[in-house]
Order: C-alpha cells, then structure tokens, then sequence
C-alpha cells in the first residue's frame, strides 16, 4: 500500500513538472513573438530561456509549488503561485540585472513571468473546478437551510431574577463607578441595554485588554457580565478570544465589546476629501488593509508595518463573528465613533462548521424531484456572512425578487458584481453538470421553498431549476407575485415546453439589457 502511495504521488509530481514546463515554455514564445513578430530563437534566447528553466526549478524548489495537492479553498492553492512568482521574479531581476549577466529586453523578461503566471492560474482554475470543485465550500447566502443548522438549538431560559438570587451588590453601583467619569457613553450604552441591578457586581468582570489571558484567567467559571473596554480591533485572535469569554460565561450571561468597523474607519480617515478623491482612497485602502493581510509574501510586509494590531473588520463580520461563537444579539449601536455591542451567551461556539474563505462557493438548493443540488457562485460577501443570515432575515425586507434589502454583508465590490451577474458565471458548471437547464425555475434554498404554498411546492419539484430564472421575464413586486408569475411559466411550460423556454429567454434579456433588471 505505501509503495502504491509512493508511485501515485511520484506520478502527480511529474505531471505537475511537466505541465509546469509546458507552460514557462508556451509563455517565453508567446512573449517573444509579441515583441519580435517570430518564435524563432537566436542562440541569445535559447540560452535565455535555459536560465529561465534554471531560475524556475530553484524558485520551485524554495516554494514547496505542488498544486496536485488538494487545498483547503481556491485562494489557498494559489499560495505556492505567488511564492513561486515572487522567487523566480527575485532571482531573474538577481541573475539578469544585480549580477548583468545576460542583455536582454526588459518587455520579455517582465511579460514572461506574468504571462507564465496567468497560464499557470488558469490552468489551476480548471484543476481545481473539475477535482475539487464538488468539494469547495459550502454556504448558503440567501434564505438557506445552512442558517438553520446555526440557530441557537436550546436557547437558555435563563433570567437573571431578582426575587429568586442573593444580589451582594447590583452590578450597576460598580459600573457606574468604573465607567461613568472617562466612559459614561458606555456605561449609558450597557445600562440601556440590561437590566444592571439583577446582575451581582462579584460574577462579573470589565476588562480592557487585547489578549485573553491577561483577563480571563481571573475570571470565575461562571460568570453573568464581561466586558471589554479595549476595542475587538486590537485583538491578535478574535474567535479564540470570544470562544474563551463563552467559556467562561453562564448560558444567559452578558458580554460587551466594542468595534471601530470596516465603515467607521473609512468615514473617519476619508470623509473631509472631495467625493472622487476618496472613492480613490478607499480602494487603496482597501488593497492594503484587506488584499495584502491575506496574500502570502505580502501579508508578511504587511504586519512587519503595521504589526498585528488593529485588524480591519466590517459590521458584518464581526456580528458573524459573534454569532459563530455562541452568542445572540442584544443591542448594538454607536457611541463615540465606535460599533457597541451586548450579546447573551445562548450555545456553545460552534466545532464541526468553520467559516469559509474562498472566492468560490456552492449553495444547498431545490432540485428536479425534490434532491438537494449544489449551486455554484463567486463569494459577494464580508467573511462570516453566512453565520448572521437568520437574523438578517429576523431584521430586515425582501425586494421584488425575494432577496433581502440593504444587506450589510454585501460590500460595494460585491453589489458590483451582483449587478451585473458575475457572481453567477460559476453556475455555468451546473449547467454543464445537468443540474439546471438554460431557462426555467429559480433554484430555492430549503428554506426559502418552505414558505412556498403547498401546491406550488408539488409543481415546482417536477421541473429542472433553469440556468436563467423565468421570474426575470415579469417585473414583481412581492413575494405572492413571484408565486403567480412562477405559475404562468409553469402552465405554459406543460403546453409548449421549447416555445415557453425560448419566449421566456427574450423577455429576460429584454428586461436585463433594457429595463435594467439585476440579481440582487
């Protein structure tokens, strides 16, 4: 068995060599080619690209590259890409610049690395799609049955009850005490939002620190209050430090904390700029604080300047964040600038689910027959998004086609995407697979088909999910409109299935293309 693991393994690693050098090739020639009209080689090139070949195998090596091996989401496998880029970039501007020794165009040696580099991700792309691809992340953005696997399972009857419990000293007294002179906003914020007298002031702990153990370890096992002055921000591991005050806290017991977000950051640094100017530094801002902290080689850059403090978070994230962690919202709110929130300890954080990262995703929905199928999609969302899909849903309204309105986890790259349907390219495998057919209904989370009236519930299971939703065609306006038009096209899909599905196609597009008609 270990000699047949060691062959498959050794026979993974030569394809991936030889594929590799297949395109470090293809992407020399077609280089040359752009900038001298011919692939033929002069002896000068054809050593050129033998020290290529020397310099990728050396940058190979120092990257550890095997995208063979399976990874944990899309991104993570393009790590070695980047590693291997950065060392070959280093050691060809070493090789041909530091040391001089060969002269050759600057157009060839910048552009083969980045052509080598894009051939070499796509051919990775389509790796990933047809080998991993039923295995990539699975979420539910939009009324799923994923949300209800992470709803409180047995929420805590738990009260704090005056009458019953022998209160030394009212948390209130002690509160008002430490926070009324330097942080009466918070202490304003927090007695608003429980009642401090039914809380004994010995079961409860106010930090201000960024790491756990500086606090934590002081506190009892089950204590009623936590706080914390310092703002999440500055907190090195965030789920390890909301996963140990779970710990400590009774099931009902309170924590409060306190965020400067994603949103409040950008208003505070950029809003005295003119309009155009600051949309231009947001998306430097956003290329630095949420692009390089994630990228490897550049991420090390970029805690070697900002160290690991004050981490960059949106509204959305740490709400998931927080719910993901066991916990339930009681209030939040601004004061002084800064996100505010009192959540209730309601569950354990969660062990088997584990947030996911990746550009691409599959959603559980409604097949033909009533089987569950895997949609394909690009992520539009704020990391944890999907851990505060129920109270989003509990919170807020539905647009004319059944999604929610104004939804914070959406951010404005993501509505951009939305808007013109790139977010759902990635269906077009599902197409391919079988699982929808080029126009017909839309597929449904379980959740979202529950609420669905019986008989249509019974019509809908008969017909295969279409690539293109036929609601598109009629322009609704609530939910029971969505029913009817989906009613139309089932009738008259019974009757003339080929004239229903090439008239329902035009009239999308029509509605797309001309009446400015989005996904979402």
């Amino acid at each position: 068995m270990k000699t047949y693991k060691k062959i498959i393994k050794r026979n993974k690693f030569i394809f991936a060599f030889f594929i590799d050098f297949i395109l470090l090739g293809l992407s020399f020639f077609f280089v040359v080619f752009v900038k001298r009209g011919s692939i033929y080689l002069t002896p000068d090139y054809r050593l050129l690209l033998g020290v290529y070949y020397l310099l990728w195998i050396a940058a190979c090596v120092l990257s550890k590259k095997n995208y063979i091996r399976r990874p944990k989401n899309y991104f993570e496998g393009l790590k070695p890409f980047l590693r291997c880029l950065f060392y070959l970039f280093v050691l060809s501007f070493f090789a041909l610049y530091i040391l001089q020794l060969f002269h050759y165009s600057r157009f060839i040696l910048i552009f083969t690395l980045l052509v080598y580099f894009v051939m070499q991700t796509g051919f990775y792309s389509i790796l990933y799609l047809l080998r991993w691809g039923l295995n990539v992340d699975v979420i539910e953005d939009d009324h799923t049955e994923f949300m209800e696997q992470t709803e409180v399972e047995e929420e805590s009857d738990f009260s704090f009850d005056k009458q019953e419990r022998d209160i030394k000293e009212p948390l209130k007294n002690k509160l008002k005490e430490i926070l009324d002179k330097e942080y009466k906003g918070i202490f304003d914020f927090i007695n608003f939002s429980i009642d401090l007298n039914l809380i004994d002031a010995s079961e409860s702990l106010m930090l201000d620190t960024e790491y756990s153990h500086n606090g934590l370890g002081v506190m009892n096992s089950c204590d009623e209050f936590v706080g914390n002055i310092r703002m999440v921000n500055d907190i090195k591991n965030i789920d390890w430090f909301f996963r140990a005050i779970n710990g400590k806290l009774i099931n009902g017991g309170y924590f409060y904390g306190r965020i400067e977000t994603l949103e409040q950051r950008l208003k505070r640094r950029y809003s005295k700029y003119p309009k155009l100017f600051r949309k231009f530094l947001f998306f430097l801002d956003f290329i630095w604080t949420r692009v390089f902290p994630k990228m490897p080689v550049l991420k090390g850059i970029y805690r070697m300047i900002r160290g690991s403090k004050f981490q960059v978070i949106s509204k959305s994230e740490v709400l998931g964040r927080l719910f993901f962690c066991g916990f339930k919202l009681v209030r939040f709110d601004d004061v002084d600038n800064k996100l505010n929130f009192i959540v209730k300890k309601v569950k354990e954080p969660l062990k088997d689910e584990s947030p996911s990262y990746g550009l691409l995703f599959k959603q559980r929905r409604v097949g033909e027959g009533g089987e569950i199928i895997y949609i394909y999609k690009f992520r539009t969302m704020h990391r944890y998004s999907e851990y505060n899909h129920k109270y989003m849903l509990d919170n807020g309204e539905l647009n004319n086609i059944g999604k929610l309105k104004n939804d914070i986890r959406i951010p404005g790259w993501g509505r951009k995407m939305r808007k013109y349907w790139i977010d759902e390219i990635p269906m077009l495998i599902n197409f391919l697979q079988g699982d929808l057919k080029l126009v017909g209904l839309r597929p449904l989370s379980m959740s979202f088909f529950s609420i669905y009236p019986e008989d249509l519930k019974k019509e809908r299971v008969e017909y295969r999910p279409g690539l293109i939703p036929s609601l598109y065609a009629d322009m609704q306006d609530s939910i029971e409109e969505i029913w009817e038009s989906e009613r139309r096209y089932i009738e008259k899909y019974k009757k003339h299935p080929w004239r229903t599905d090439i008239s329902y196609f035009f009239k999308v597009m029509n509605n797309i293309v001309f009446r400015g008609m989005r996904s979402g």
